[in-house]
C-alpha cells in the first residue's frame, strides 16, 4: 500500500515537471503598457443637446496701428515690445528737416504776400478816391480793386498753407492715442517712415473682449445680447459675458462666423487676464429644434477614452 502511496507523489511531481508555469503576456519592444479605463458612452451632444461648445481668445477693445503723417527717418523709437505707455507720450521721433525748409519757405512768401497786400490796398484806396472825384476811369478803378482782392486771396492761401505745415510738423512724431501697452514694433532707428507704413501696434488691456468662431451649423442658434459662459484656459477661472457683435458674413473663415463677447463687469477671482488667452465658450441654443448640428443623435465617447498610434 505504501509503494503505491509513493507512486502517486512521484507521478504528480513528474507531471508538473512536464508543464511549465504560464508566462505573464509579453509586450512588443518599445511598447509600453497602457492604463486603461471603463467609458460609458452617450446620446446626443456633451451637453444635452442644449447647448453647444466653441472656442476663441482674448483681444483688446482698442487696438491701433501707428505711422507717421510725412516721409522722414526715424530719429528715434523711445519704446519696445511690451513697454507700458500714456496718452499723448512720444513713442517715436521722425527727422522732420525737410518740413522745416518748407515752413521756412512759406514764412517769407508770407511776408512778400503781406507787403504786396499793403501795396494793392494803397493803390486801391488812392484810385477810389480818384474815381470818386472823376479823377480816374471806371478801368484803372476795377483794375485796382481786382489787384487788392488778388493780394488778399494770395495771403490767405499762404496763411492756410502754413497752418497745414504747422499741424504736419506737429504730426510728424508717432504718439499714444491711448493708456496701454506696446505691442508690436515694425520698424527700426534709421529706417524710413511714410505716410500709411505701420512703425507699430498699441492697444490697453482694459474692456477685453472673446472673439470666437461659430460654425455656420449653429450661428443661427445664437443671438445679439445672449450670455454665455466662459472657461478660461490659463486657469480654473469662468467669467459671463454678452454677445455684442456677430459678423454676417464669414469673409475669410470659411464657413465659420466671427463672433464678438463683451465681458462681463469682472469677478474679483478673476485676474491676470491679457490678450491673447485663449478660451472656451458654452452658448445656448435659442432655436434648439432647428439647430441642425450634425452632433445631434450621434454616439460620443470621451475623449480621454482614445488612444492614439503613429500618425
Amino acid at each position: 500500500m505504501k509503494s503505491i502511496l509513493y507512486g502517486l507523489i512521484l507521478l504528480s511531481f513528474f507531471i508538473t515537471a512536464c508543464h511549465p508555469a504560464p508566462k505573464s503576456a509579453e509586450l512588443p519592444v518599445g511598447q509600453e503598457p497602457v492604463e486603461v479605463s471603463l467609458a460609458i458612452p452617450f446620446e446626443g451632444d456633451p451637453f444635452g443637446g442644449n447647448y453647444f461648445l466653441a472656442s476663441g481668445k482674448l483681444e483688446s477693445s482698442r487696438k491701433s496701428s501707428l505711422s507717421s503723417r510725412v516721409m522722414g527717418n526715424i530719429v528715434k523709437m523711445n519704446v519696445r515690445e511690451g513697454q507700458k505707455i500714456k496718452k499723448g507720450q512720444t513713442l517715436v521721433v521722425i527727422n522732420s528737416t525737410d518740413l522745416r525748409t518748407q515752413r521756412e519757405k512759406l514764412t517769407a512768401v508770407q511776408e512778400e504776400a503781406k507787403a504786396a497786400l499793403q501795396n494793392a490796398q494803397r493803390n486801391f484806396e488812392r484810385y477810389k478816391n480818384l474815381f470818386e472825384q472823376k479823377s480816374a476811369t471806371a478801368f484803372e478803378f476795377d483794375q485796382a480793386k481786382m489787384n487788392y482782392d488778388i493780394a488778399k486771396s494770395k495771403i490767405e492761401q499762404v496763411r492756410q498753407s502754413k497752418a497745414q505745415m504747422e499741424v504736419l510738423m506737429s504730426e510728424a512724431n508717432v504718439v499714444s492715442p491711448f493708456d496701454g501697452a506696446v505691442t508690436e514694433v515694425y520698424a527700426e532707428e534709421g529706417a524710413m517712415a511714410s505716410p500709411g507704413m505701420p512703425i507699430l501696434t498699441v492697444e490697453t488691456a482694459e474692456n477685453l473682449v472673446v472673439k470666437v468662431l461659430v460654425p455656420e451649423s449653429e450661428i443661427r442658434n445664437v443671438r445679439l445680447n445672449q450670455t454665455v459662459q466662459i472657461k478660461f484656459h490659463s486657469s480654473a477661472d469662468t467669467a459671463t459675458g454678452k454677445i455684442k457683435l456677430m459678423n454676417p458674413s464669414s469673409g475669410l473663415y470659411g464657413s465659420q462666423y466671427e463672433v464678438e463677447i463683451a465681458l462681463d463687469a469682472p469677478n474679483s477671482s478673476v485676474k491676470d487676464l491679457k490678450p491673447g488667452m485663449f478660451a472656451s465658450e458654452i452658448m445656448k441654443r435659442e432655436n434648439k429644434m432647428n439647430s441642425g448640428s450634425p452632433d445631434l443623435g450621434k454616439l460620443f465617447i470621451p475623449k480621454r477614452a482614445l488612444i492614439e498610434k503613429g500618425q
